[in-house]
């Protein structure tokens, strides 16, 4: 192998590929992932806006009755209550009222919604942000590009809307 000097930088001769640090190396385009990659990744984001779109379209036909009954418009009987922390404990999750706030919160009717579930607020908006997020990402990743996904800020997303949970539970349970 021999070397070639051309002012301050030294190239390989032998048919290899100019080092990285060389000041004119051509930059290393990121490939698109293979077509079958592709599909899975266009898949995954459409069925999480499939699963935001079924959740906020029932918001809209599902109906709060009283308290705690949920119910589907020309039905007669309630949906059935589907916590087992109060079926079987006597007492509220941190989840519980977040369907009755959901439901609130897409007609417009902010105290309710803050009554029966304060942190369904932020959990709303988590399932709106999540129409133009995977809009974008399943459009990116049909077109071959790398989807962008920050982990640290799905991370922090997650963390802050549990203990947005947590703390909304433990407040009601201390002071009613």
């Amino acid at each position: 192998m021999s070397a070639v000097t051309t002012g301050t930088t030294t190239q390989a001769t032998d048919g290899a590929e100019p080092a990285a640090s060389h000041p004119f190396a051509p930059r290393c385009s990121v490939p698109s992932p293979p077509p079958q990659r592709r599909g899975r990744a266009v898949f995954y984001h459409g069925a999480i806006l499939a699963g935001a779109l079924a959740v906020l379209a029932l918001c809209f036909v599902l109906r709060v009755q009283g308290e705690s009954k949920v119910i589907v418009p020309g039905m007669s009987e309630p949906l059935p209550d589907l916590c087992h922390v109060r079926r079987f404990l006597g007492i509220n999750c941190p989840g519980c009222g977040l369907t009755r706030c959901f439901l609130c919160l897409a007609r417009g009717d902010l105290a309710a919604a803050w009554h029966f579930n304060a942190a369904g607020f932020l959990w709303f908006v988590a399932v709106l942000f999540q129409l133009p997020y995977r809009c974008v990402q399943a459009w990116r990743a049909g077109r071959g590009r790398r989807t962008q996904f920050p982990m640290r800020l799905a991370t922090w997303t997650v963390i802050v809307l549990v203990a947005a949970l947590l703390i909304q539970w433990a407040a009601r349970m201390l002071f009613g």
